[in-house]
């Protein structure tokens, strides 16, 4: 479909003197361009146009229909989440701002054109090539609305093949749909706004309509609460960005920005706008519950001036009711995403048929260096990614333990970005309904130090093992060179005792062969210690005489002692054994 063309209507705000309120103008741009373009060429002659110094009024373009981050509110004013923001970044540098309020398609093309400076939008791979990113001002999360009563309803992008999509013109989800494969691409309905996307849902002109989940909420309240069954498609980051090379224009925004996030305003303005939802005008509010009967109570209305009065009541106790109800959900939903944001690790969730993630925390882009919307984004992305040794026995061993609704926990490989291997270790629970798995949910933790530490530590037992075996082996040879010369020692002595001698030569003679038998059986022990080393040593007991032993060793000590003028005995009792 074409969208007809539209100028996006502007308002001019200029920060007061004291900051206390600001003025909103409706201006007509057509009539007032050649005055316009008068002004900026007075102003570039007066004040030069130096580098990188921030322009003194900016144009910021946004949304009208997309509550609570940009809207025009029953006044027809700029109002929202980003254009409170903007407002506050700019009166604290000092500048005025003015915004463009249009369709995204209208929008985005001024934004192209260069007439906007500044634009609010989904930071998706294809934005962060062409734009440059300010700082990041919120996560928004994304839903797929259908009517009820499918049996079926797709979990992802890549799975609406077979349906007619509608969904905002120019916005991140048209451009994410655009880029898959033409086999998985659907039928396009484009649109202005969310509000008319899900006005083509519900009239049956498209059977899907994709957009911001809090959007969603406040549009189908207006559109008086129909039956829609929403699937939840994951977060992607929301950034603040200009044109292409104009980042250093916007110092002076970004250091108001951080100052903002430490003294508490951004906290507040997120309070204010993305927790609770706006409140509806009074006439949509009447609407929503009114419907067709409203030209007849507007004939009666004297005659049901009570009645409206107890209505306007119970429906302004469901509307308090459903803010408060909402806000539970939304800090709820704050507090889960801060516990995942907070894992030391990649939480996620994927289709247990096809292995595809619907879901990655923000950790996955520091774990690999691909950005969270390519994991989600592409079908095979883990399977692709996998070191080429891990591509086949991993998957089929998570395929079998989940078929046998079974959690696991393995290691394997991955490759990064940059072509490094990283060693994954992936904790899986297989979510189980009605006896059948319905999705897997698991985190994956970076172990690639403790890989290396593991294979240095083996590296290391291997080496002293080997260091073992060769001082064995050494001590086994050496005993063997010394048994050689001490048999020619201990044959002598025999030889000699065999001999006539006196007695004091045969005593001499008796030492030299007790010692060297000494010796012989420390050579023994050498090899025992070996054989302990190598696991073959075996025990034995025999019988002996302590007393021959006691003076066997006092013979060999005897003649150190003699030499150094110590007199050395061994005296044995009568009664010892």
């Amino acid at each position: 479909m074409h969208l007809r063309p539209e100028a996006p209507r502007v308002y001019k705000c200029n920060p007061s003197p004291g900051g206390a309120h600001e003025d909103v103008k409706l201006l007509n741009t057509k009539s007032l361009a050649p005055l316009a373009r008068f002004v900026a060429c007075l102003s570039l002659l007066i004040c030069g146009s130096a580098s990188g110094a921030p322009p003194r009024k900016l144009v910021v373009g946004g949304s009208s229909e997309s509550p609570p981050h940009s809207y025009l509110d029953d006044k027809g004013r700029p109002s929202g989440f980003n254009v409170e923001l903007m407002r506050s970044l700019a009166r604290a540098a000092g500048i005025d701002v003015e915004f463009r309020m249009g369709s995204r398609a209208q929008v985005m093309a001024e934004f192209e054109a260069g007439k906007i400076d500044l634009m609010n939008t989904i930071a998706s791979p294809e934005r962060k090539a062409n734009f440059d990113l300010l700082f990041q001002t919120w996560n928004v999360r994304y839903v797929m609305a259908f009517r009820s009563g499918r049996d079926r309803y797709p979990t992802r992008v890549d799975q609406l093949a077979d349906e007619t999509v509608a969904v905002p013109a120019r916005s991140a989800i048209h451009e994410m749909i655009e880029a898959l494969p033409s086999t998985q691409r659907p039928s396009l309905r484009l649109t202005g706004t969310l509000a008319d996307a899900m006005s083509a849902l519900i009239e049956g002109k498209a059977t899907v309509a994709v957009g911001s989940e809090l959007t969603m909420e406040i549009t189908a309240a207006r559109l008086g609460d129909p039956k829609l069954v929403k699937v939840p498609m994951g977060s992607l980051p929301y950034y603040l960005v200009t044109q292409k090379g104009r980042l250093q224009e916007f110092g002076s925004l970004i250091e108001q920005f951080e100052r903002l996030r430490k003294n508490g305003e951004y906290a507040r303005m997120v309070e204010q706008h993305l927790t609770v939802l706006p409140r509806l005008p009074l006439w949509q509010r009447y609407a929503q519950y009114s419907g067709a009967g409203a030209l007849g109570l507007l004939l009666i209305l004297l005659g049901v001036m009570l009645w409206n009065r107890s209505l306007r009541r119970r429906v302004n106790a469901a509307l308090a009711e459903r803010d408060r109800q909402q806000s539970k959900l939304l800090e709820s939903q704050h507090q889960y995403e801060a516990m995942v944001n907070s894992v030391n690790g990649v939480v996620w969730e994927a289709d247990p048929q096809t292995f595809a993630f619907t879901f990655v925390s923000p950790e996955a882009e520091h774990l690999l260096g691909y950005p969270t919307e390519q994991w989600v984004r592409e079908p095979n992305f883990c399977v692709e990614h996998l070191h080429p040794e891990d591509r086949e026995w991993a998957p089929a061993y998570c395929a079998h333990l989940t078929a046998a609704l079974q959690d696991h926990v393995f290691d394997y490989r991955m490759i990064d970005a940059g072509g490094r291997t990283v060693w994954i270790r992936n904790l899986v629970r297989v979510i189980v309904e009605d006896g059948r798995a319905v999705a897997l949910r698991g985190l994956m933790i970076d172990i690639t130090d403790r890989k290396a530490a593991e294979q240095e530590l083996e590296a290391a037992r291997q080496a002293a093992d080997a260091a073992n075996r060769a001082k064995s082996q050494f001590l086994a040879n050496m005993s063997h060179e010394i048994r050689t010369p001490m048999n020619g020692v201990m044959g002598m002595a025999s030889l000699l005792l065999e001999t006539d001698l006196s007695a004091d030569q045969r005593d001499y003679a008796a030492t030299i062969q007790s010692s060297g038998d000494a010796l012989l059986k420390i050579i023994d022990d050498v090899l025992d210690f070996s054989r302990i080393e190598a696991g073959k040593v075996s025990l034995h007991t025999a019988p002996f005489d302590l007393e021959i032993v006691l003076r066997e060793v006092a013979n060999t000590v005897a003649w150190g002692a003699f030499r150094k003028g110590l007199r050395f005995s061994v005296q044995y009792p009568d009664q010892a054994p």
